[in-house]
C-alpha cells in the first residue's frame, strides 16, 4: 500500500474510541440532567395542580350558586 495512506488506515480505530468517549460522557450528563429535570418537572406539576384544584373548586362553587339561586332547582355535586 502506498506510504500516502498509512495514517487513514487507524482513522476508523481512532474514530471508533473517539465515539465511545463522547457516548460516555453523555450517558454521564443524561444521567445527571435527567435527575434535576424530573425534580423540576414535578415541581411545577404539583404548582399546576394545586392552582386547577382552586379553579375547579370556584368554578364549582359558582356552578352551584347558579343552580340554586337563579335557576331554583338543588344542586348535586359533579363525580371527580
Amino acid at each position: 500500500m502506498c506510504q500516502a495512506f498509512q495514517p487513514f488506515r487507524k482513522l476508523p480505530a481512532v474514530v471508533y474510541i473517539m465515539n465511545r468517549i463522547l457516548y460516555s460522557k453523555y450517558c454521564t450528563f443524561f444521567r445527571i440532567f435527567m435527575g434535576s429535570d424530573s425534580k423540576k418537572f414535578n415541581h411545577i406539576w404539583e404548582m399546576n395542580e394545586d392552582e386547577c384544584k382552586k379553579l375547579a373548586r370556584s368554578i364549582l362553587e359558582a356552578d352551584r350558586i347558579i343552580h340554586e339561586q337563579q335557576l331554583g332547582i338543588p344542586w348535586t355535586p359533579p363525580p371527580l
